[in-house]
């Protein structure tokens, strides 16, 4: 039997309760605001994704006013599942997956208050990174995982 990480531990005072709940807010806020003012570098990573299907430049904007896709033609594939469907539903799992793994990464690095005190710390970064659609937070989440999985001998 294996001990449980930190991360098998629900949260069990009232601000790391809090914390959670300001994370699932901000991921409903910010995918409304994302569907309402489309721009940010979801609609890039999107258009790069239409792009790689139809056979065009990935790297060509996908349209007027967006930066370029800067990115690999793999992460263009790999964006499938939030590119395929309706905007917003694809908007909504970008937001969730990049806010959800980082704050369970922080939960796999860290115990009890310091998961909470780093999850509260990180939440205007995280925010901000949301809120222009771009993977900064699950970067981050990617690296603290891979950081706690090889010090666990993984």
């Amino acid at each position: 039997m294996t001990t449980p990480t930190p991360v098998d531990q629900p949260p069990r005072s009232r601000a790391a309760l809090a914390v959670l709940a300001l994370w699932v807010v901000a991921v409903v806020v910010v995918t409304v605001q994302g569907v309402v003012h489309a721009r940010g570098n979801f609609l890039i990573f999107r258009g790069a994704f239409d792009a790689l299907v139809h056979a065009r430049n990935i790297y060509a904007p996908a349209a007027p006013g967006l930066d370029l896709f800067k990115y690999s033609p793999s992460f263009a594939l790999l964006f499938a599942p939030f590119a395929v469907g309706p905007v917003a539903v694809g908007w909504f799992l970008w937001t969730a997956v990049n806010a959800a793994l980082l704050y369970l990464a922080l939960g796999r690095l860290l115990d009890g208050r310091d998961a909470t005190f780093a999850r509260a710390f990180v939440f205007l970064e995280m925010l901000g990174s949301l809120q222009n659609g771009q993977s900064n937070a699950l970067v981050a989440a990617l690296v603290i995982l891979a950081f706690t999985e090889l010090s666990r001998g993984r």
